[in-house]
């Protein structure tokens, strides 16, 4: 099933690049450009303590308390950064429930203009990379978010990323700046902040479908230079901490946490709080995404792909009707078998009849074979001078 299943992959696939190159090229051109402002931020972690000196704020910039957070931003940006000051308290805190944490400890944000100014703020000794639009100093408990995307000086979206960002530095003390999978902490970031997007989906699904989804203990791997690999290790990594909540909830994720914060090791946290190995798990993982992406609109691009898709899908929904069908009548076979196999203790009715009351033609109608025999073959014995019959 497997191998037919990529066949008719790759199948789809070739059929896009002879009818449809021109409107993949153009949407694959797009889908390069969101997905990159999708992966552009970073974390800054497993530095020295007393490593990195934050440089003081300009002038311009004013600082807010909202909870644990200080929110530092120029005055004239009020506007823009007033989306992410409504939510970045509520998200915070929802994510340190999450995490377990008792306490939330004070945190700095900073909300520049553009990636020129976030360079600026961040610390010297480690600046952002050049492509990203938020990052995350957990040795300083400090977040940056610049509200301009690097490369095309778009709008970003700050509220989102701030959460992105957040989820770094609460995980970082949640669980004693241990050192853990990079896609570990980019897939609990990305499920907080819900950057699930369905252009991930699609990356996952076609990963699955084709056979390349990488083992967990090789994501770090995909976190590389290529837009699509980056983007499925995104997906996979999302995916994964997705079934571990979905499969036990927020109080086992939290002494999962917690496990990972006394010192132990990913794969022993993972066997202490979920009973199974890691590989164990990831294989349950495995199962449950196939069943999830079977019917995935991989071929989500072009028209033909699309009614190729469709027909796939219909082909698949009527096939798996008739396997229910098919199902349905063994059960009732097989439950028939099984009445008749006791048919033979069943005894017929007796009828009482007044004297006096009509005849009536029921002791003409022929009893079952099975009946007749059952009566005949009851054993009788003579006791006193009377019969009896042993039942």
């Amino acid at each position: 099933m497997n191998a037919i299943r990529r066949l008719a992959l790759l199948a789809l696939v070739a059929l896009s690049f002879l009818f449809g190159a021109r409107e993949a090229s153009a949407q694959t051109t797009d889908l390069s450009n969101r997905l990159t402002a999708q992966t552009s931020r970073d974390l800054v972690d497993r530095v020295p303590p007393g490593s990195l000196t934050v440089p003081p704020l300009p002038s311009d910039y004013v600082s807010e308390r909202r909870g644990p957070l200080t929110i530092s931003y120029p005055r004239a940006l009020r506007a823009v950064v007033e989306p992410a000051l409504r939510t970045a308290e509520r998200n915070t805190r929802a994510m340190a429930a999450q995490f377990g944490m008792r306490e939330v400890p004070p945190l700095a944000v900073r909300l520049v203009s553009d990636p020129d100014a976030m360079r600026r703020l961040a610390p010297q000794e480690v600046p952002p990379p050049f492509y990203a639009v938020g990052v995350a100093y957990p040795a300083v408990r400090l977040a940056l978010v610049s509200a301009t995307e690097p490369r095309t000086a778009a709008a970003a979206p700050m509220a989102q990323v701030l959460h992105h960002e957040l989820s770094h530095l609460l995980f970082a003390e949640a669980t004693n700046h241990a050192a853990l999978p990079r896609w570990l902490t980019e897939g609990i970031a990305v499920h907080q902040a819900d950057e699930n997007t369905f252009e991930r989906f699609q990356a996952l699904a076609s990963a699955s479908w084709t056979g390349r989804l990488l083992p967990l203990r090789r994501l770090d791997e995909g976190f590389s230079e290529s837009t699509d690999e980056v983007n499925a290790a995104y997906a996979e990594a999302t995916d994964f901490v997705g079934w571990m909540l979905r499969k036990d909830g927020n109080a086992r994720f939290a002494i999962f946490i917690d496990h990972l914060r006394e010192g132990l090791s990913l794969d022993e946290a993972l066997t202490q709080t979920y009973g199974a190995s890691a590989p164990h798990l990831e294989e349950e993982w495995r199962s449950d995404l196939d069943g999830r992406v079977a019917f995935a609109p991989l071929w989500a691009g072009t028209g033909l792909l699309s009614i190729g898709g469709a027909v796939l899908v219909v082909a698949a929904l009527v096939r798996r009707r008739l396997k229910n069908r098919d199902t349905l009548q063994r059960w009732e076979r097989e439950e028939n078998q099984r009445r008749s196999r006791w048919m033979f203790l069943v005894r017929e009715p007796r009828k009482l009849t007044p004297p006096d009351a009509p005849a009536d033609d029921t002791a003409a109608r022929p009893r079952p074979t099975h009946l007749r025999l059952v009566r005949e073959e009851l054993p009788r014995v003579q006791h006193e001078g009377s019969e009896h019959t042993l039942h």
